[in-house]
């Protein structure tokens, strides 16, 4: 992807409405300091300056609100950088659902599957101001769940980290072997992003 193209498509994300907290800001440049170290992190950073956002990974408060395309930006960035893959940004939502902060902030109300499908809908709105989130079928005897995401247009790399996200959860409250399948994405025409999780 060449240096414009990656501009014109991050201001086209930046387009989008609503704000997201500072720790999914920050989430893209912990991952990179895990597989790149702080030579990485200054490599992204140089390059998001290059295309109009100079943002610095150390600056981004957790728990203050940004625009919410930073976060796909910042995602976008570091895939052409460092030529990540699918796998390495559901890799990245896992990781950011093991935050400290992350699990402060949801472990308060989600001591199971159960809770989590009563109360993340309501934690949705804790993390981002757009958007919606709904469980829209659950059955722990079966151990699966299925949640909706509505409101939330920013790029296909966000699929991939939502994935890894909710993945990370469900094995917060200690269910193993959890799959996630994405069955329906606005980016392939649907009217709504949906997740198949399995454990």
């Amino acid at each position: 992807m060449e240096t414009i193209n990656l501009k014109q498509e991050a201001d086209k994300i930046m387009e989008a409405e609503g704000q997201a907290l500072g720790i999914a800001v920050r989430s893209g440049f912990e991952y990179t300091l895990f597989r790149k170290g702080t030579g990485g992190v200054k490599a992204l950073e140089k390059k998001l300056s290059e295309i109009g956002y100079p943002i610095k990974h150390q600056e981004i408060k957790q728990m203050d609100f940004y625009p919410i395309g930073l976060e796909s930006v910042v995602f976008l960035t570091a895939k052409q950088l460092f030529n990540f893959k699918d796998e390495d940004f559901v890799e990245l939502g896992e990781r950011e659902a093991k935050l400290p902060s992350i699990v402060r902030l949801f472990m308060q109300y989600f001591g199971s599957v159960a809770m989590l499908s009563r109360e993340g809908p309501r934690m949705w709105r804790k993390y981002y101001t757009v958007g919606s989130l709904e469980i829209t079928s659950f059955d722990e005897k079966k151990n699966y769940a299925v949640v909706r995401i509505k409101g939330i247009n920013l790029h296909p790399i966000h699929c991939q980290n939502l994935k890894g996200y909710l993945m990370g959860i469900v094995k917060m409250v200690g269910k193993r072997n959890v799959t996630c399948e994405e069955v329906k994405c606005i980016y392939r025409g649907d009217e709504y992003h949906e997740f198949l999780l399995k454990w």
